[in-house]
């Protein structure tokens, strides 16, 4: 008999161990539906002009501004939470929180374009207090110099295959393609010695034996002495990827200098992230930083030293490059410590003082 009435009293307990659960599942799904209750799904009853800002064409490196407005359209002041944007390169900011019925707010948006050639588009989200869907704006626009080619990008499989790409001007002006990978342009349907400058040109590059990082073309157009195209190649890929997957990183890929006066240096800053560890007064030596542009290029470095805002996990190194003959300069400048290894690209035309006057 004992046996027995433990067994009941066992499955009577099992009982009710499963109903005591079901009730507390009962009451989440509740309170769960009760909060969506509070937070419908649904956008914030406002109206985004333009939905999509155009900056337009944008100067490498230097960073663009742009507003939105946004209009309450319900009968009910809207208070703004947050603003997000899509990527790091992108502050939006607000200064008004509240928006009452029929007013409207701006909403201004700063675009750090970097140096990438070529179209960029961006995402601003605005979130408003109970609503769960925010108000958002596209930021869109085209990062070149006064002359920029089509495609900003190339892909070749082999050498001797044959490109096409297009060069013009975007400020209505005229001007010459003097060379292209740092030879004598080969022009489709125009003869520089018959025709007179142009605003456009189509190119055919003949892919080299020893593919270069970035096509580069060289004009007489001020604003525009050197245009880099990115190639892509198997040859090219192959040595890039070991750079771009280093612990050791750059800002950018490349740093477009334009043009050089000969026996002139070029100077610029680049930033550079990795495991460095700077104590007050570090000086650039104090961290074993290597920079250097192996000796088969025709540049050699001048200078470099630790810039202003340089701190733990990132320098800011400030170095000088000096071509040693005239033409096309593409040169990369290597960054080594503790072992890793990176490098940028440095892009310019070095010319005669002369030959940079128009």
């Amino acid at each position: 008999m004992m046996k027995s009435e433990i067994r009941v009293g066992s499955r009577l307990g099992r009982l009710l161990a499963v109903a005591a659960g079901v009730v507390a599942i009962a009451s989440t799904v509740s309170g769960q539906a009760q909060h969506s209750q509070r937070a419908p799904d649904r956008e914030a009853p406002v109206k985004v002009e333009p939905g999509r800002l155009d900056m337009g064409g944008c100067v490498p490196g230097e960073p663009v501004t742009g507003k939105a407005m946004i209009t309450n359209t319900s009968d009910r002041p809207l208070t703004v939470l947050r603003t997000q944007s899509s990527c790091k390169c992108t502050v939006p900011k607000i200064q008004e929180k509240m928006i009452l019925p029929g007013e409207s707010i701006s909403v201004e948006a700063t675009v750090d374009v970097g140096y990438d050639l070529g179209m960029f588009a961006k995402r601003v989200s605005v979130f408003f207090d109970g609503y769960s869907r925010p108000a958002m704006f596209n930021v869109v626009g085209e990062v070149h110099y006064a002359v920029k080619t089509t495609p900003t990008s190339l892909k070749a499989r082999g050498t001797t295959e044959k490109v096409r790409f297009r060069v013009e001007g975007t400020d209505g002006e005229t001007f010459e393609v003097l060379r292209v990978g740092g030879e004598t342009p080969q022009f489709v349907g125009f003869d520089p010695l018959k025709d007179p400058p142009q605003m456009q040109y189509t190119i055919e590059y003949v892919v080299p034996l020893d593919p270069p990082a970035f096509i580069c073309v060289e004009t007489d157009h001020p604003g525009a002495p050197v245009v880099e195209i990115d190639f892509t190649h198997p040859t090219v890929s192959d040595a890039e990827r070991d750079y771009r997957t280093s612990p050791l990183r750059v800002e950018e890929r490349r740093w477009n200098v334009g043009e050089i006066s000969y026996g002139e240096s070029a100077t610029f800053e680049l930033e550079v992230k990795g495991p460095f560890v700077l104590d007050e007064g570090t000086p650039l030596d104090g961290l074993e930083l290597e920079v250097f542009i192996p000796e088969d290029f025709p540049a050699t470095l001048e200078s470099f030293t630790l810039a202003p805002g340089s701190e733990n996990g990132k320098i800011v190194v400030k170095a000088s490059v000096k071509p040693t003959e005239m033409g096309l300069v593409l040169v990369p400048v290597h960054y080594k410590y503790a072992g890793m290894e990176t490098r940028v690209w440095v892009i310019g035309s070095c010319r005669e003082p002369v030959l940079g006057q128009r």
